[in-house]
């Protein structure tokens, strides 16, 4: 059988956006990843999408790992039922923490052969603006 569910991954920011409608899941990074006090400082200029990022992110929040894997085995869930599956992870401001682990879980989703991933930024970049916008 030929997989055909699409797998749609959103970072967002609670500051500044609502979660999309269409989200099937909403994930508060805030609530298990709060903002270290040095965040600006070690991450000027840089987004969850570069590598400094997502590994500095990593070595913060050791409970990344163990969050990833519950996604990943909730997509592949749905995929593996032929369902649609709409991930929304949102932070305070939409750049670092959750726009990482959207890149995260985009870059390890491959290997657990979903491959229809489509992955949106919406604060670093609107989806009206760049409707292709860069990923990991």
């Amino acid at each position: 059988m030929t997989n055909t569910s699409r797998v749609r991954l959103y970072s967002f920011s609670f500051k500044h956006h609502q979660p999309p409608a269409d989200a099937d899941f909403v994930v508060d990074t805030r609530r298990f990843m709060p903002t270290p006090a040095d965040l600006d400082q070690v991450l000027t200029g840089l987004d969850g999408r570069d590598r400094e990022v997502i590994d500095y992110v990593r070595t913060q929040y050791p409970v990344v790992e163990d969050v990833v894997t519950w996604l990943v085995n909730l997509v592949t869930d749905f995929v593996d039922k032929q369902i649609d599956c709409t991930i929304a992870v949102g932070c305070n401001h939409g750049i670092h923490r959750s726009v990482a682990l959207v890149s995260l879980l985009r870059a390890v989703l491959p290997a657990y052969a979903v491959d229809d991933v489509d992955a949106r930024h919406l604060r670093l970049e609107p989806w009206h603006l760049h409707p292709k916008p860069k990923d990991a």
